[in-house]
């Protein structure tokens, strides 16, 4: 891994911050401006599952479907502000209030990324078929993972990416085939984000809070650097009731009990970072 990650180094080439600023556009903006289907395998550990993906916009909106290829039959539908679970029992619809429902653009935001990543684009190459190019993100501080992408050139999407813990692979995620629509949609807007007193606590640097959902029973925060999403959840139940959890891996999970409620953060980011999201807010 040490030998992979030094010749990445020698043959990737630090990008002008206008020539890294575009890739970052075209990434962000594809997200939102295509449709496309493929297969994608997710690899986490040792860990794999493969999805069938899709994603369409519909009215402005963009909505995505993910069917579970190995295991148990299920299929999760985002957009309009929750993704909904489906499998093969007669209980209805689960509501999951995740990053994806509330729109939280994978990457859409230079000026976030590049305050917390230094982003060099290296070599071109071939995911699905597809000629791409490899952008590479280390992290400024010890708040995050490393990640690499590589980029569609075409469209702009990103084909396979790897998130990174020193010289060990967390996670991995690539198509193995994607078709891609011939027209680019309308663009849309992404959602503006939310206002900084909604949040009783003080997030991390770097990271920026996207939305608000929920209600006061159980209420979610969403934050991005760019790159990795956090969560925070509010849970009002009593205890020995909470869910287990068993994040795999780059997710983390933090838990922190208050009177009458679990504060827990998940997100793609080092525990501590989690820790520090947590730091007051089950005072508040």
């Amino acid at each position: 891994m040490r030998t992979w990650l030094a010749l990445l180094c020698c043959t990737a080439t630090l990008a002008s911050a206008q020539e890294s600023s575009d890739w970052l556009e075209r990434m962000g903006q594809a997200g939102r401006s295509y449709v496309y289907s493929g297969t994608v395998v997710f690899m986490a550990g040792a860990e794999v599952s493969a999805l069938r993906v899709s994603q369409v916009i519909e009215d402005g909106r963009v909505r995505q479907n993910a069917v579970n290829l190995m295991g148990p039959p299920q299929t999760v539908v985002a957009g309009g502000g929750v993704a909904q679970r489906t499998g093969v029992t007669n209980e209805p619809p689960e509501y999951l209030e995740t990053p994806l429902a509330v729109d939280v653009p994978v990457a859409a935001n230079t000026r976030v990324i590049r305050h917390n990543y230094q982003v060099i684009v290296g070599a071109e190459d071939r995911v699905a078929g597809r000629p791409v190019r490899q952008l590479s993100f280390r992290p400024l501080d010890q708040a995050r993972f490393a990640r690499h992408a590589w980029v569609d050139i075409e469209t702009g999407l990103p084909l396979r990416s790897v998130v990174i813990d020193g010289d060990r692979v967390l996670e991995q995620m690539l198509f193995t085939d994607v078709q891609v629509s011939s027209t680019s949609l309308q663009q849309t807007d992404a959602p503006a984000p939310a206002a900084a007193q909604d949040w009783p606590g003080v997030a991390p640097d770097g990271f920026e809070l996207r939305a608000v959902v929920g209600s006061n029973d159980r209420r979610q925060w969403v934050f991005t650097d760019g790159l990795a999403v956090v969560s925070v959840f509010a849970e009002r139940a009593e205890p020995g009731t909470f869910p287990s959890l068993h994040p795999t891996g780059a997710m983390r999970a933090v838990t922190q009990d208050a009177p009458g409620a679990r504060w827990t953060a998940i997100g793609d980011v080092p525990e501590e970072t989690l820790r520090r999201f947590l730091d007051g807010v089950g005072a508040s």
